[in-house]
């Protein structure tokens, strides 16, 4: 998407309200935004960009800098609209909008969802914190060893006492799903 048509996208009540979370003060005048598309190497077949949004905020004269990623997701074919397809295109919006992050076990961390905007055109853009890496280091043995252990504990969450979710957008057949998308 160009940057003119998704500057013209942007809700600017959204957009101060995020700022406003982001900076944890009421925010009065965005001054001044930009955006940058996230360059991946491969999206989703429902994402339809993720973008970096960043500007000056005013806050009782002092000038702060803030940033928020907006991922913008879109309905695809047919399957991606049932819930119990394993690429459901909203399954992402509702986990942000539902309680499911908030009850994570302590090994896992989100990045901060700040809004949910459903537009008119019927994509969804999921306003969310912006995560910079402390380092651009190659990982050991011992840090994926360390990642894998606590992929474990966050699999194993709801076998040891954690109460599985009931919504309705749950994959519970991910594999046979994706097996059947294959074919």
């Amino acid at each position: 998407m160009n940057q003119l048509l998704l500057s013209k996208r942007v809700d600017l009540g959204i957009l101060h309200q995020c700022v406003s979370k982001i900076l944890n003060e009421r925010v009065n005048c965005v001054k001044s935004w930009e955006f940058d598309p996230i360059v991946c190497k491969s999206l989703n077949f429902t994402t339809e960009g993720v973008y970096r949004i960043h500007g000056i905020a005013d806050i009782m004269g002092k000038e702060v800098p803030w940033a928020v990623v907006v991922k913008v997701i879109k309905p695809g074919q047919v399957e991606m609209n049932d819930p119990w397809y394993h690429n459901y295109w909203r399954r992402e919006a509702l986990v942000n909008q539902s309680d499911i992050l908030v009850n994570l076990p302590d090994v896992i961390n989100t990045s901060q969802c700040f809004n949910v905007e459903e537009k008119t055109d019927g994509s969804v853009w999921i306003w969310m914190e912006e995560i910079i890496e402390d380092s651009i280091k190659i990982w050991s043995e011992n840090d994926y060893a360390f990642v894998a252990r606590q992929l474990g504990i966050f699999n194993g969450a709801y076998v040891t006492g954690h109460t599985l979710p009931e919504h309705n957008w749950i994959c519970r057949n991910w594999l046979e799903s994706w097996i059947n998308g294959c074919k």
